[in-house]
């Protein structure tokens, strides 16, 4: 769609709105339209906002014995970035045990609390503001969990320590609720373009903070589940070191993923190069703790990866 830019006699430039949009949005005269210059120089125009609830609403039947289903339901509400969520029973009231399950299932995503309820219906709310949250923030604060958990979780194998893997569990559960609440913002801000222009990413970039985020939380699963790994404590100095050349590996991955900066991915090469001629022996000394190893290792480097940039 095209419009010819016109003049006043006063030196006034303008352009008339499309008619089918303005009947679609009832516009009328005097109504007060917000205009935006987007960084891309795109001039856009929004149409008057609608009321809280009328487009941020979603509907979630609940059936007794169906939690599994209901907890997916609101999982996908939550990140298609709905602000209101109403849970209504089809089949009486809602089960005091499935309510408290409820709730816990909703503690699972950042900004979400109980707003009404009664015997037969829930209603939730989202109570962040998108405008106030910085994707860039969050994947760095993810990232510096996943950290903490590397470390103790190293720690962990080489003392023998299970209590810790306990712990790194929940800790995990932290890095989830991180995780859910940046899926939302950068789903958010693609359904948004005002949303989207609040926060420093190129579009290239919500794909490469999405891939990225996937990445760190599957390095915080795989750290939350390493009983298999913790025996007895390792008294090896040669596994010792490879553990910590392993979080100086994941720890530079993400400074790679965040700055861009070349004379750092040439140190993550060579440490990595260096860590893999050092890796084979431990195959046949501690094949689980070698295993574990590459794994880490490769999903560090598909973080680095992401910042690969052809020169223009």
């Amino acid at each position: 769609m095209r419009r010819r830019v016109q003049r006043t006699t006063t030196g006034t430039y303008f352009i008339t709105l499309p008619k089918d949009w303005v009947r679609q949005h009832n516009i009328d005269h005097g109504a007060m339209l917000e205009i935006e210059i987007r960084r891309d120089g795109a001039l856009v125009v929004h149409p008057p906002v609608k009321e809280a609830g009328e487009a941020d609403k979603v509907s979630v039947r609940y059936s007794r014995g169906q939690m599994a289903a209901l907890k997916d339901m609101i999982l996908g509400a939550y990140l298609l970035g709905y602000n209101l969520i109403e849970i209504t029973s089809s089949d009486g009231e809602i089960d005091p045990k499935d309510r408290e399950e409820i709730r816990r299932i909703i503690h699972s995503f950042v900004g979400l609390e109980v707003l009404d309820e009664d015997a037969r219906k829930m209603v939730i709310r989202s109570i962040l503001d998108p405008f106030y949250t910085d994707p860039v923030k969050l994947l760095n604060r993810m990232a510096y969990l996943v950290e903490d958990m590397l470390k103790d979780g190293f720690r962990a194998i080489i003392e023998g320590d299970t209590r810790m893997v306990d712990v790194l569990m929940q800790r995990d559960d932290e890095v989830d609720r991180i995780y859910f609440l940046l899926i939302r913002l950068l789903r958010g801000a693609l359904r948004n373009p005002s949303l989207a222009d609040r926060y420093p990413l190129s579009p290239v970039d919500y794909l490469d903070y999405r891939v990225a985020a996937k990445i760190i939380e599957t390095v915080g699963d795989i750290v939350s589940n390493l009983h298999p790994y913790v025996d007895r404590p390792i008294q090896d100095d040669d596994i010792k070191a490879l553990l910590d050349d392993v979080l100086r590996i994941y720890k530079l991955s993400i400074k790679v993923f965040f700055t861009r900066d070349d004379e750092l991915r040439g140190q993550l090469k060579k440490l990595v190069e260096d860590v893999g001629e050092r890796l084979e022996p431990l195959k046949k000394r501690k094949r689980n703790v070698y295993d574990l190893v590459r794994w880490l290792i490769a999903e560090s480097i598909d973080i680095a990866d992401l910042a690969i940039s052809i020169p223009s």
